[in-house]
């Protein structure tokens, strides 16, 4: 059994979690893409993006949902995140090292604007039919901070203090 010590930082990255979790238990290992089900994803199918790690090749859009589509200003699919404008596509990059290297979830919060927004993200390891990682499943969510307060800290996310977004 794995054992995760990110739990995610909004209920959509900690149901996502949650879910992964059970199809990990209940592999052995890695789940795939195959074992997802579009129907437990449902509310969160706009928030989600799939990148295909293709060896060899650099890390590519296989489909993105239409709010991230519309964070971003453009369909990424097909699109590496280095071909996105700053600062989605360092955005999109976090997290898919230690993905490679630990095979576990990933996530974190990233400062975008000095207002208080930012952005939640999450990235799930997901395998191939072989059972050789192949995938990772993107989560992002904008987040508003309200009453002034600021995010605790969540312990196992990888934090960013300010992203600025260009002009």
């Amino acid at each position: 059994m794995r054992v995760n010590h990110y739990m995610g930082v909004t209920d959509a990255q900690k149901e996502l979690i949650a879910v992964w979790s059970r199809l990990a238990e209940a592999r052995c290992g890695l789940p795939s893409k195959q074992d997802l089900d579009p129907g437990l994803l449902r509310r969160h199918l706009s928030r989600i993006s799939l990148l295909d790690l293709k060896a060899g090749d650099a890390p590519r859009f296989r489909l993105s949902g239409s709010r991230l589509s519309a964070m971003i200003g453009m369909d990424p699919t097909g699109l590496s995140p280095a071909d996105l404008p700053a600062p989605h596509g360092d955005i999109f990059s976090l997290g898919l090292e230690p993905i490679l290297v630990n095979r576990l979830p990933v996530g974190g919060v990233v400062s975008l604007t000095q207002d208080g927004s930012s952005q939640a993200w999450l990235r799930l390891p997901l395998a191939d039919g072989a059972g050789e990682l192949r995938y990772v499943l993107c989560h992002d969510d904008v987040l508003v901070e309200t009453d002034g307060q600021e995010d605790e800290l969540v312990h196992g996310a990888i934090h960013v203090e300010k992203q600025s977004i260009a002009a």
